[in-house]
């Protein structure tokens, strides 16, 4: 016996209903790659602001270990220095940092009781984030970090600056 089928019949999904879950699945989608590619650039920006802690930690206690026979009547002594580093190279796209080593040791010493004073020494650290396919602006800026190391010293009966 043959089935014979009816052309008006309306049962399952016309043109309209699918063009409808298309839309919907591919928003759902786009949304869901979007925030993975976010992701992604602040994993990489996370990276990049934890490779800068660690160089600029590195040239605070380099400075530490350079100083570290001092005595209490002695000013410490920081080298000025700008230089640059990679701190970041990966699938062709490096990320380079600028140091900034300074101090307040070359000028008057901020006194902080009876002859008692301060010095600093400053690492800053500055690095520009590579550009992403982020919509927003906020992982393509430059960025930066300063530390600083704070040294006490005792003026003698001699005049030290």
């Amino acid at each position: 016996m043959k089935k014979i089928v009816d052309i008006r019949n309306e049962s399952g999904f016309g043109l309209i209903h699918v063009l409808a879950v298309t839309l919907i699945v591919s928003i759902a989608l786009l949304g869901l790659f979007m925030s993975i590619e976010f992701a992604r650039g602040q994993a990489d920006a996370n990276y990049h602001t934890r490779s800068a802690l660690l160089l600029a930690q590195g040239y605070l206690e380099e400075i530490k270990y350079n100083n570290r026979n001092n005595g209490v009547y002695t000013r410490p002594t920081v080298g000025t220095l700008t230089t640059t580093k990679t701190i970041d190279s990966n699938k062709g796209r490096s990320v380079i940092a600028t140091i900034t080593v300074t101090s307040s040791t070359t000028s008057n010493a901020f006194s902080v009781g009876l002859n008692r004073y301060r010095d600093g020494a400053y690492v800053t650290v500055s690095w520009k984030e590579k550009p992403t396919v982020d919509m927003t602006n906020s992982q393509n800026r430059t960025r930066s970090i300063m530390m600083q190391e704070d040294y006490y010293w005792k003026r003698s009966g001699v005049d030290v600056n």
